[in-house]
């Protein structure tokens, strides 16, 4: 699965956008994601190290627009992942909060266009995430 070539402009122009703002991106998210803890204590995160590594996935994603085959994510688990409860809430909050960073240039075309993003790399940085999720509500 990759992008199509409009899918990757809308994409890179999005994240173009957004790129001076990934600490808000990162604030927006992990906030959303604390607002839900009481009803969602599986999703907890450490605040700090967090911050650092949404701002670090988002990025990577952002900049691999450039070369979307280092995306395309084939390693073992990827189905699970993808299906997971937990990836779906973390992917949701973070297509959140890039829409809230986003503005009047969000459109739900970016929305399923970064959905895709998300899910061609589920077990690089975000799976990371998932996992440090569960093992915290262990």
């Amino acid at each position: 699965m990759s992008y199509t070539p409009e899918q990757n402009e809308r994409l890179a122009k999005n994240y173009h956008t957004i790129s001076s703002r990934l600490d808000e991106v990162a604030n927006w998210f992990l906030t959303s994601m604390r607002d839900e803890l009481d009803e969602q204590p599986a999703l907890l995160f450490a605040m700090d190290f967090d911050h650092e590594q949404v701002v670090s996935f988002v990025s990577t994603i952002g900049v691999s627009f450039e070369d979307t085959d280092q995306l395309v994510d084939e390693s073992e688990g990827t189905e699970a992942v993808l299906e997971s409860h937990e990836y779906q809430e973390v992917r949701e909050h973070l297509l959140d909060a890039i829409a809230w960073v986003s503005d009047y240039t969000w459109t739900s075309q970016l929305r399923k266009d970064w959905t895709l993003a998300f899910d061609l790399v589920p077990n690089q940085v975000l799976s990371s995430m998932v996992s440090k999720a569960r093992s915290m509500a262990a």
